[in-house]
């Protein structure tokens, strides 16, 4: 069967398998279910709207935990990733730290041994001055 409606047109066309009266049913619950021109399309109200059974809306709830538990999860994977990257970060600001620290004990070690190369020799020409020095008064004839 075919149903054409138009505003002013309204044509049936029977197959050989469907009867008249299933088609005037089937026009009926349409008419009924179809809003015509003119008529503000009603929204259901409350009494109208039926009530979902416990197990629908048991469902209902089950889904909506299961999304605030998969919400939990997705908020536990992110922390714990932020927390290995943090920790990450706190290591690698270590390892750099404890470079710098051996880096600069290094330098300070070089300084010192430097200081101690220029104080040896500073002190060995000192000596050797205080040689000299003593070595040309002992030569030179007293004056009086």
């Amino acid at each position: 069967m075919f149903l054409f409606l138009d505003d002013n047109i309204e044509k049936e066309q029977p197959s050989a398998s469907t009867s008249s009266a299933s088609t005037s049913s089937t026009r009926q619950l349409f008419e009924q279910q179809t809003p015509t021109r003119g008529q503000p399309q009603q929204t259901p109200t409350r009494a109208q709207t039926p009530t979902p059974s416990k197990r629908k809306r048991g469902g209902e709830d089950l889904a909506l935990l299961e999304r605030q538990l998969d919400q939990q999860q997705e908020h536990q994977v992110q922390n714990l990733a932020e927390r290995k990257e943090d920790r990450a970060e706190r290591k690698e600001e270590r390892a750099e730290a404890r470079e710098l620290r051996e880096s600069e004990a290094a330098i300070r070690m070089e300084e010192r041994e430097q200081e101690e190369t220029f104080n040896l020799a500073f002190l060995r020409t000192l000596g050797q001055l205080l040689e000299g020095i003593s070595s040309r008064l002992a030569q030179a004839p007293p004056h009086h």
